[in-house]
Protein backbone atom coordinates (compact mmCIF):
# COMPACT_ATOMS: atom_id res chain seq x y z
CA UNK A 1 0.00 0.00 0.00
CA UNK A 2 1.57 3.34 -0.93
CA UNK A 3 1.48 6.27 1.79
CA UNK A 4 -1.49 8.92 1.33
CA UNK A 5 0.23 11.43 3.64
CA UNK A 6 3.49 12.25 5.66
CA UNK A 7 5.04 14.30 8.39
CA UNK A 8 8.21 16.25 7.06
CA UNK A 9 10.56 17.74 9.99
CA UNK A 10 13.00 20.37 8.58
CA UNK A 11 14.56 20.36 11.78
CA UNK A 12 15.48 16.87 12.29
CA UNK A 13 18.42 14.42 11.71
CA UNK A 14 20.39 11.82 12.99
CA UNK A 15 23.05 12.24 15.35
CA UNK A 16 26.95 10.18 15.18
CA UNK A 17 26.30 8.14 18.44
CA UNK A 18 29.99 8.29 19.22
CA UNK A 19 30.88 11.79 19.03
CA UNK A 20 27.72 12.79 20.65
CA UNK A 21 28.98 10.27 23.53
CA UNK A 22 32.12 11.91 23.47
CA UNK A 23 30.64 14.97 24.15
CA UNK A 24 28.43 13.93 27.29
CA UNK A 25 31.64 12.58 28.74
CA UNK A 26 33.53 15.44 28.39
CA UNK A 27 30.87 17.25 29.66
CA UNK A 28 30.38 14.96 32.77
CA UNK A 29 34.57 15.28 33.31
CA UNK A 30 34.47 18.61 32.77
CA UNK A 31 31.81 18.94 36.33
CA UNK A 32 34.14 16.37 38.17
CA UNK A 33 32.26 13.71 37.19
CA UNK A 34 34.50 10.09 36.82
CA UNK A 35 33.37 8.14 34.16
CA UNK A 36 34.60 4.12 33.99
CA UNK A 37 34.72 2.72 30.89
CA UNK A 38 34.81 -0.58 29.60
CA UNK A 39 33.83 -1.87 33.51
CA UNK A 40 31.12 -4.51 34.27
CA UNK A 41 28.99 -4.32 37.06
CA UNK A 42 29.43 -7.60 39.37
CA UNK A 43 27.86 -7.06 43.00
CA UNK A 44 25.79 -4.69 44.67
CA UNK A 45 25.87 -4.51 48.51
CA UNK A 46 23.48 -1.95 50.68
CA UNK A 47 25.78 -0.02 52.42
CA UNK A 48 25.82 0.65 56.05
CA UNK A 49 24.25 4.17 55.40
CA UNK A 50 21.86 2.54 53.55
CA UNK A 51 23.60 4.02 50.10
CA UNK A 52 24.84 1.50 47.77
CA UNK A 53 28.29 -0.24 46.97
CA UNK A 54 28.19 -1.26 43.70
CA UNK A 55 31.31 -3.54 42.73
CA UNK A 56 33.08 -2.65 39.13
CA UNK A 57 35.62 -4.59 37.40
CA UNK A 58 37.13 -1.23 37.47
CA UNK A 59 36.44 -0.90 41.31
CA UNK A 60 34.07 0.11 43.92
CA UNK A 61 31.49 2.88 43.81
CA UNK A 62 29.72 3.98 46.69
CA UNK A 63 26.45 5.97 46.05
CA UNK A 64 23.18 6.93 47.33
CA UNK A 65 21.94 6.71 44.20
CA UNK A 66 21.52 4.70 41.00
CA UNK A 67 20.60 5.31 37.37
CA UNK A 68 20.03 2.23 35.79
CA UNK A 69 20.18 3.46 32.18
CA UNK A 70 21.91 0.17 30.81
CA UNK A 71 20.23 -0.41 28.00
CA UNK A 72 19.67 -3.69 26.67
CA UNK A 73 21.23 -4.55 30.19
CA UNK A 74 18.97 -2.86 32.28
CA UNK A 75 16.74 -6.17 33.17
CA UNK A 76 20.27 -7.78 34.26
CA UNK A 77 21.15 -4.27 36.06
CA UNK A 78 17.79 -3.90 37.39
CA UNK A 79 17.75 -7.62 39.01
CA UNK A 80 20.91 -6.79 40.86
CA UNK A 81 19.39 -4.18 42.41
CA UNK A 82 16.31 -5.59 43.38
CA UNK A 83 13.92 -4.24 41.37
CA UNK A 84 12.10 -5.38 38.48
CA UNK A 85 13.33 -4.13 34.88
CA UNK A 86 10.45 -5.33 32.11
CA UNK A 87 13.38 -4.66 28.87
CA UNK A 88 13.02 -6.94 25.66
CA UNK A 89 16.76 -6.88 24.32
CA UNK A 90 15.73 -7.36 21.01
CA UNK A 91 18.32 -8.08 18.37
CA UNK A 92 17.80 -5.55 15.03
CA UNK A 93 19.60 -5.32 12.04
CA UNK A 94 21.06 -2.63 9.63
CA UNK A 95 23.18 -2.42 6.27
CA UNK A 96 25.01 -0.68 3.77
CA UNK A 97 22.97 0.39 0.33
CA UNK A 98 25.32 1.21 -2.44
CA UNK A 99 23.71 3.61 -4.31
CA UNK A 100 24.69 3.19 -8.57
CA UNK A 101 26.30 6.43 -8.74
CA UNK A 102 26.92 9.91 -6.51
CA UNK A 103 23.68 11.98 -5.21
CA UNK A 104 23.20 15.38 -6.77
CA UNK A 105 20.92 16.51 -3.81
CA UNK A 106 20.82 15.62 -0.05
CA UNK A 107 18.39 12.11 0.66
CA UNK A 108 16.51 13.31 3.59
CA UNK A 109 16.20 10.42 6.41
CA UNK A 110 13.56 8.58 5.73
CA UNK A 111 11.23 6.61 8.21
CA UNK A 112 8.37 4.21 6.25
CA UNK A 113 6.63 3.33 9.04
CA UNK A 114 3.24 3.16 11.03
CA UNK A 115 2.94 3.17 14.31
CA UNK A 116 1.85 0.24 15.82
CA UNK A 117 1.02 -1.73 12.73
CA UNK A 118 2.45 -5.01 13.79
CA UNK A 119 4.83 -4.60 10.44
CA UNK A 120 8.03 -3.83 9.85
CA UNK A 121 8.72 -0.74 7.81
CA UNK A 122 11.79 0.79 5.70
CA UNK A 123 14.21 3.79 6.95
CA UNK A 124 17.09 4.46 5.30
CA UNK A 125 19.44 7.53 5.59
CA UNK A 126 22.66 9.12 4.21
CA UNK A 127 26.15 7.82 5.04
CA UNK A 128 28.01 8.96 1.79
CA UNK A 129 26.96 10.59 -1.84
CA UNK A 130 26.98 7.17 -3.01
CA UNK A 131 26.31 5.17 0.39
CA UNK A 132 22.83 4.64 2.55
CA UNK A 133 22.22 3.01 6.13
CA UNK A 134 18.93 1.00 6.20
CA UNK A 135 17.19 -1.04 8.10
CA UNK A 136 13.67 -2.63 9.16
CA UNK A 137 12.18 -0.75 12.17
CA UNK A 138 9.29 -1.57 14.90
CA UNK A 139 8.45 0.10 17.81
CA UNK A 140 6.41 -3.06 18.60
CA UNK A 141 7.81 -6.12 20.35
CA UNK A 142 8.23 -8.34 17.24
CA UNK A 143 11.72 -9.58 17.24
CA UNK A 144 13.23 -12.53 19.33
CA UNK A 145 14.94 -11.87 22.64
CA UNK A 146 18.48 -12.67 22.86
CA UNK A 147 20.75 -12.27 25.51
CA UNK A 148 22.67 -9.21 25.12
CA UNK A 149 26.08 -10.81 26.23
CA UNK A 150 25.99 -13.07 23.49
CA UNK A 151 24.08 -12.84 20.17
CA UNK A 152 24.70 -12.83 16.30
CA UNK A 153 26.09 -9.74 15.27
CA UNK A 154 26.40 -10.45 11.26
CA UNK A 155 23.36 -9.69 9.48
CA UNK A 156 21.31 -11.86 7.89
CA UNK A 157 20.65 -13.28 4.33
CA UNK A 158 17.18 -13.25 4.58
CA UNK A 159 17.32 -9.44 6.13
CA UNK A 160 19.10 -8.17 3.16
CA UNK A 161 16.58 -9.54 0.46
CA UNK A 162 13.93 -7.74 2.56
CA UNK A 163 15.65 -4.39 2.60
CA UNK A 164 16.67 -4.94 -0.81
CA UNK A 165 13.23 -5.49 -2.47
CA UNK A 166 11.66 -2.35 0.00
CA UNK A 167 14.80 0.01 -1.32
CA UNK A 168 13.99 -1.18 -5.34
CA UNK A 169 10.51 -0.46 -4.65
CA UNK A 170 10.58 2.67 -2.89
CA UNK A 171 13.58 4.19 -4.49
CA UNK A 172 13.37 2.74 -8.51
CA UNK A 173 15.31 5.89 -9.72
CA UNK A 174 18.10 5.34 -7.88
CA UNK A 175 18.43 2.10 -10.63
CA UNK A 176 20.60 -0.81 -9.22
CA UNK A 177 21.27 -0.91 -5.25
CA UNK A 178 23.94 -3.09 -3.90
CA UNK A 179 24.24 -4.52 -0.44
CA UNK A 180 26.97 -5.59 0.90
CA UNK A 181 27.15 -5.48 4.10
CA UNK A 182 25.37 -5.24 7.85
CA UNK A 183 25.84 -5.80 11.55
CA UNK A 184 22.93 -6.30 13.95
CA UNK A 185 22.67 -4.39 17.50
CA UNK A 186 20.51 -4.64 20.27
CA UNK A 187 16.59 -2.64 20.38
CA UNK A 188 16.13 -2.76 24.71
CA UNK A 189 12.30 -2.72 24.38
CA UNK A 190 9.31 -2.08 26.69
CA UNK A 191 6.74 -5.32 26.34
CA UNK A 192 4.25 -2.07 25.50
CA UNK A 193 7.05 0.06 23.45
CA UNK A 194 6.62 2.96 25.69
CA UNK A 195 10.06 4.54 27.88
CA UNK A 196 10.35 3.47 31.20
CA UNK A 197 11.44 6.53 32.72
CA UNK A 198 11.43 7.71 36.58
CA UNK A 199 12.10 5.93 40.03
CA UNK A 200 11.67 2.09 40.38
CA UNK A 201 8.53 1.52 41.73
CA UNK A 202 10.32 -0.77 44.49
CA UNK A 203 13.06 1.33 45.74
CA UNK A 204 12.99 4.95 45.23
CA UNK A 205 17.02 5.58 44.89
CA UNK A 206 16.93 3.53 41.89
CA UNK A 207 16.15 5.49 38.81
CA UNK A 208 15.33 3.70 35.62
CA UNK A 209 15.67 5.22 32.20
CA UNK A 210 15.19 1.99 29.50
CA UNK A 211 12.80 1.05 27.28
CA UNK A 212 12.99 3.47 24.70
CA UNK A 213 14.85 1.20 21.90
CA UNK A 214 14.14 2.42 18.13
CA UNK A 215 12.75 5.69 19.38
CA UNK A 216 15.73 7.85 19.36
CA UNK A 217 16.94 10.29 21.71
Amino acid sequence: VDPLAGLWGPSDGYIDPHRYTTILAAMIREEGGKILTQSRMTDVTRAPSDGFRLDTTAGEVACDVVVNAAGAWAGKVGTMLGTEVPVLPQRHQAAVVHVPRPLDYPMPMVMDYIPHSGGLGLYFRPEARDKLIAGLHTEDPLHGLVDPDGYRRAVDPSFLEQVAAKIADRLPGLGDCGLAHGWAGLYPMSPDGAQIVGPAADDGRVFVVAGGGGSGL
